[in-house]
């Protein structure tokens, strides 16, 4: 900021009567402006809140607090008709596949992001970074809106395995293919009891991409996902259950 110059008052005195010589005007003080009004300064606007984000982060905050019974209030009637009680999802949700307490906790401190499902009214909510994501689907159900968060059976609610990564070889991920996840048909006796997705989606770091039927066999269907890959890439795909069931569940992993 450049320095203000002292100007002595005597200065001031003799440069005012060579102004009037000058002009001729009269010595009366000059009249000062009005000061131009301010308008005020717009008031910002408020976040918005992703309510599906909101209720996911609800439900990890009751997970890592080991709060059971506020974490079971925002599941789906779906997942907890699976569940069966409350007491059986407390006593299981550690080995289920479900999110754990550590887990929960470092996915509230980090981002939850939301992406709507194609042709559908629920939204699946990713949470995490590459080595630790998860994902949840969001939808409206007669409780309000609602988490799906189903169990990882062996049986009966549509199993699958990866086939690129081959998880359960300990096989990585292979770029030069595109990734793939294999769902079997499952009977008890006569009765069908789990069957291949017909509704299917997949989000590539956080990206929508498409997932399609690549091979069909009598003893289920392998899917593959249409966007090229990398190792290290986040993918998460959604699913429905049963054309006659609400119910979604999801898969996350690190390529």
């Amino acid at each position: 900021m450049a320095k203000l110059k002292r100007i002595s008052i005597q200065s001031t005195i003799v440069a005012g009567a060579v102004a009037l010589a000058l002009t001729g005007c009269s010595s009366s003080a000059p009249t000062a402006s009005s000061p131009t009004p301010v308008a005020p300064a717009p008031a910002a606007e408020p976040e918005r809140v992703d309510p599906a984000v909101q209720l996911v982060t609800e439900y990890l905050e009751a997970i890592a607090a080991d709060d059971a019974a506020a974490a079971w209030a925002l599941l789906s009637p779906e997942t907890q008709e699976i569940y069966v009680s409350e007491d059986t999802y407390a006593a299981a949700r550690a080995d289920d596949g479900s999110v754990t307490a550590a887990d929960a906790a470092q996915f509230v401190d980090g981002d939850l992001v939301s992406h709507a499902i194609p042709d559908q009214t629920a939204v699946v909510v990713e949470a995490g970074r590459p080595g630790l994501a998860d994902a949840w689907v969001v939808r409206d159900t007669d409780a309000g809106p609602r988490i799906d968060s189903a169990p990882l059976p062996s049986t009966g609610q549509t199993p699958f395995s990866w086939v690129n990564p081959d998880i359960d070889n300990g096989t990585a991920f292979d770029p030069a293919s595109p990734a793939g996840i294999s769902f079997p048909y499952v009977y008890s006796g006569d009765t069908l009891m789990a069957e291949p997705p017909r509704t299917i989606t997949g989000w590539l770091d956080g990206k929508p991409t498409t997932v399609t039927l690549d091979v069909a066999a009598g003893s289920g269907a392998e899917f593959v996902v249409g966007t090229p890959a990398v190792a290290g890439q986040v993918l998460s795909i959604a699913w429905l259950l049963h054309d006659d069931s609400p119910l979604w569940r999801t898969t996350t992993l690190t390529l």
